[in-house]
């Protein structure tokens, strides 16, 4: 892969990644490309796009159930031998058995499916210690490293051979046998540019994080010491391509267009229909019901979702990485973070990578159907309750503590949440009425399909 400009630009780990997977790259770019329905010929731009953005589409990254593949596997009969005796490899189950499987307890979701990290690499029998396949790869069949006629002692190791024996005759292949993983699956260097075949040092961007390790996605790697090179056929997630809501720019000025984009936006990446309207409800307060993509308060407040500060130059300044990205002339760029796309996009990555969450709790005040007040409870603000939220308003009401952070000064009290515990929480939001009618508003206005 030297061809690649400035490749000496790369570090000896980045330069490794293309080494490993030059024979796979072109492979799994065009299963990228298959699942958006984009035409790479005729479509340039769209895959120059989707390629230099890939970090950033949850819905590319790879979920439980993901459907693997190596490059030294075949579903074909291997025949082995022990002490004169032929033993018959093949494979079955195998549908099932190249998922990938998430063995432990995961905080996060992806459209309530668990997404998986780099460290997802228990496989075979080494680590499958109750040899019930509760390991992260259990097979993807025969290796075709391992020749035909082969004694089984030459890849038993350290293993009683009649192990081996076990798992072949329950179809497990030789793959599950002799699986000798890395210790990480390895992510595409984010300075590669595709379609120009360039690498640009000193990249700031980031992989989406989940329980504190990079996630995976179609272009991720994993080598396995056998000399296969393990990739995913799907990411275990479902793609409705009958719009790419990554790059289809609203008109700002179009409040319900705004509106419907950042509806479509959310939901595409994988966030349910209450959360949605939860996110919304909160840009309706942050914008006066406006959606100003390019609003300003007190010089310091910015976009959408209102991000001040240390938060909100990150934002413009990461918004102007995006449209540098995309070839945007020199003198568009400081304007480039009133793009709806570009404040949606960071919003994501600030959600799952960034500092802009913060768990945290507020009351609410229960009312009766006739609006009586029959009492107060704690919304327990996380994002594994924020994406699980029973209904719009919750989802709004932990959204507004946990991301806009916009608590009122009335300081804190102690409420009862729907588990029955004693937490301690904030009295209220800023503007909390109008956040939980707007995303009720926004409910009824998408979920329920009347037109805004």
């Amino acid at each position: 892969m030297s061809e690649i400009k400035n490749y000496n630009g790369m570090t000896e780990e980045e330069k490794e990644y293309f080494e490993k997977s030059e024979g796979v790259i072109h492979t799994q770019v065009e299963r990228v490309v298959d699942r958006h329905s984009i035409d790479s010929e005729t479509m340039p731009e769209y895959l120059d796009q989707l390629m230099d953005n890939l970090e950033y589409s949850v819905k590319d990254y790879l979920v439980e159930g993901a459907s693997l593949t190596c490059s030294m596997c075949t579903d074909e009969k291997r025949t082995l031998t022990h002490l004169g005796k032929i033993i018959d490899s093949v494979p079955t189950k195998m549908e099932e058995r190249c998922k990938l499987r998430i063995v432990e307890s995961r905080k996060e979701s992806i459209n309530n499916l668990i997404p998986a990290n780099i460290l997802d690499v228990k496989g075979g029998l080494r680590d499958d210690e109750e040899k019930n396949e509760n390991v992260n790869i259990v097979t993807l069949g025969n290796c075709k490293q391992i020749a035909d006629n082969l004694d089984l002692v030459h890849i038993s190791g350290q293993r009683d051979v009649a192990e081996l024996i076990d798992a072949l005759e329950k179809g497990r292949g030789t793959c599950y046998c002799a699986m000798n993983l890395n210790e990480e699956w390895e992510n595409m260097p984010l300075g590669y540019d595709y379609v120009t075949n360039t690498f640009i040092s000193g990249n700031q961007e980031s992989y989406f994080k989940f329980n504190g390790k990079e996630g995976i996605n179609m272009m991720s790697i994993l080598f396995c010491k056998r000399g296969g090179i393990i990739t995913a056929r799907t990411s275990g997630q479902v793609i409705d391509n009958s719009i790419d809501w990554n790059y289809d720019e609203p008109d700002p000025s179009d409040k319900d267009a705004v509106m419907r984009y950042m509806w479509n936006y959310f939901i595409a990446q994988g966030f349910s229909e209450y959360a949605v309207a939860g996110i919304l409800g909160n840009v309706w307060a942050e914008t006066g019901g406006n959606f100003n993509s390019d609003a300003v308060r007190g010089d310091k407040y910015y976009g959408l979702f209102q991000q001040g500060n240390k938060r909100g130059a990150d934002m413009r300044e990461a918004c102007k990485v995006y449209a540098q990205m995309e070839g945007w002339p020199e003198d568009k760029l400081d304007d480039s973070w009133k793009s709806v796309r570009f404040q949606c996009r960071y919003a994501l990555e600030d959600y799952y990578s960034g500092t802009g969450w913060q768990n945290g709790n507020v009351k609410r005040v229960v009312k009766d159907e006739n609006g009586t007040v029959v009492g107060e409870k704690a919304i327990v603000g996380t994002k594994d309750n924020f994406e699980n939220a029973s209904n719009e308003v919750e989802a709004a009401l932990i959204w507004g503590i946990c991301f806009e952070i916009c608590f009122s000064k009335e300081g804190k009290q102690i409420c009862t949440s729907d588990e029955g515990k004693e937490v301690n929480c904030y009295v209220s939001l800023q503007h909390q009425q109008i956040r939980e009618e707007s995303a009720s508003k926004i409910y009824k206005m998408f979920a329920e399909q009347e037109a805004p």
